[in-house]
This record gives structure tokens, C-alpha cells and sequence, in this order.
């Protein structure tokens, strides 16, 4: 299948994957969306787990025994929600019949959102898998995924 063009994350890390995805496929990076960054961590964001572990001792002993985010962050719901979103709007926006659009975005909104879709928490995703989704304008079906 053909790809029409990229859209990414506007986190460093995403975008500058995305340019050079687009780069190669020989299309444009069409845009870059704020709604595709990774979930917000709260007061861990930017930290390492010990730096997490050591300056929030109790958020982080919650976090790892019962997975409760830490104040501030960003609810799983929120996220998948955001995702939904603006991948709807790639979708309409940029992919059209017999081209695709490329998304370049983050593990944990990409699996919020998958989860959102498909009712399903798929495992963590590796850094540069690829998980193929179909949007039929009312829902989406999530195809399947590989590793890089």
C-alpha cells in the first residue's frame, strides 16, 4: 500500500523519527500534533525510576505495587481519548484510498489507544514497532502489530 504522508508527536524524539521515515518513504511529514505525545507522568516526568523512587518515595511505592499514577498525571482514560482523536483525524486528513498515513508517536499512548480500541491492553510496544490500524470513519480495527 502506498502512504500518503507522516505525522508525529511533537516530542523531539517522535518528530525526528518521523522526518526521517518520511525521508525515506519519499513523503512529506505533513504535520506534527501536541495530541500524540506520550501520557504525562506527572511529578515523575523527566525523572529516572531511582530519581522517582527517591523524591516521591510513597507516589512511586504506589505506582509499582498497585499501579496508581502519581499527582498530576495523566489518566489512561485522557490518553486514549487524545489518541483516538487525533489519529481520527489523520486518518480523514491525510491517508485517502489505497494510501495509508504513518503515525510516529509513543508506546504508552499508542497502547492506551489500543486498548481504547480493541478493549484489550496489548503488551508494552518496543521502540520502532509497527501497529497497523484501519479507520472506517465510525470505528477502528486494530490489524495487527510487528516488531522492528
Amino acid at each position: 500500500m502506498a502512504v500518503a504522508g507522516v505525522v508525529a508527536s511533537d516530542l523531539a524524539r517522535a518528530s525526528e523519527t518521523a522526518r526521517v521515515v518520511a525521508d525515506a518513504l519519499h513523503v512529506p511529514l505533513v504535520y506534527v500534533d501536541p495530541a500524540l505525545r506520550e501520557r504525562s507522568f506527572g511529578c515523575f516526568e523527566g525523572l529516572t525510576r531511582e530519581e522517582c523512587e527517591e523524591r516521591h518515595a510513597e507516589a512511586w511505592r504506589l505506582w509499582v505495587t498497585e499501579r496508581r499514577p502519581p499527582p498530576d498525571a495523566e489518566d489512561t482514560a485522557r490518553v486514549a481519548a487524545r489518541m483516538t482523536t487525533a489519529i481520527a483525524e489523520v486518518a480523514e486528513r491525510v491517508a485517502y484510498e489505497g494510501a495509508a498515513a504513518v503515525v510516529v508517536t509513543h508506546g504508552g499512548a499508542i497502547r492506551a489507544f489500543v486498548h481504547a480500541a480493541t478493549g484489550t491492553l496489548p503488551a508494552p510496544f518496543a521502540n520502532g514497532e509497527v501497529c497497523r490500524i484501519r479507520w472506517d470513519g465510525r470505528a477502528f480495527a486494530v490489524l495487527g502489530h510487528s516488531e522492528p
